[in-house]
């Protein structure tokens, strides 16, 4: 699990990245965060399924 949010957190950094520098249109950022949302709520699923309370912990190492 702590794999799956580190390359979530990664994701979000490059594709930030990639938008502020004008690699990435605006339409491509707009798909970019739907599926990175897809995928961040499919972690918090499984985090609530498995009675593990590491959604703060997402906030924490996304603000780090």
């Amino acid at each position: 699990m702590q794999r799956d949010i580190d390359n979530l957190i990664l994701s979000v950094s490059e594709k930030l990245k990639e938008f502020a520098a004008g690699v990435l249109s605006l339409e491509d950022a707009k798909t970019a965060f739907n599926n990175l949302s897809d995928t961040y709520n499919s972690i918090v699923k499984k985090l609530k399924k498995d009675g593990d309370s590491q959604v703060e912990g997402l906030c924490y190492y996304h603000n780090v």
